[in-house]
């Protein structure tokens, strides 16, 4: 499940999907309702270690609430998640504000491995942004 922090303005977490789709698109098979979505697709560069799951900070600038969601909500064991897979989230559509994003790619064990940070300004209600986020390696004193 996710995990939710102090507010509840994410409506819901779409799940990882594979490669480049999109989610939230028209066309795609998802309905969005009224709300807004941000859709992150994740760049994986080569030479870091396999991520198997990724962790969202997302927090809400002026309003000052932040939600941590995971994707998928549990580690894969079996197979690492590829570099240009994209995901989700859909926002309750009477938010509108600045979204800071921060990612992490976690390894089996659920320890970070890498980060990267983008954010939306603002997030418009009943709308959609996209955003290509970019992991760099945690230096050695961690993430």
């Amino acid at each position: 499940m996710m995990t939710m922090g102090r507010g509840t303005w994410v409506m819901v977490a779409l799940a990882l999907l594979a490669g480049g789709a999109g989610c939230g698109a028209a066309g795609n098979g998802v309905d969005t309702g009224d709300n807004s979505v941000v859709v992150i697709h994740v760049d994986i560069p080569a030479g870091l270690p396999d991520i198997f799951q990724i962790e969202v900070d997302a927090h809400l600038g002026s309003a000052g609430k932040s939600n941590t969601l995971y994707f998928p909500t549990e580690p894969q064991q079996d197979q690492p998640i590829a570099s240009g897979a994209t995901l989700g989230l859909l926002i309750k559509p009477s938010i509108m504000d600045i979204l800071d994003l921060t990612i992490y790619g976690l390894d089996k064990s659920i320890h970070r491995l890498a980060v990267g940070m983008d954010q939306v300004n603002p997030i418009m209600v009943g709308g959609s942004a996209e955003r290509t986020i970019g992991l760099m390696a945690c230096p050695a004193s961690g993430c």
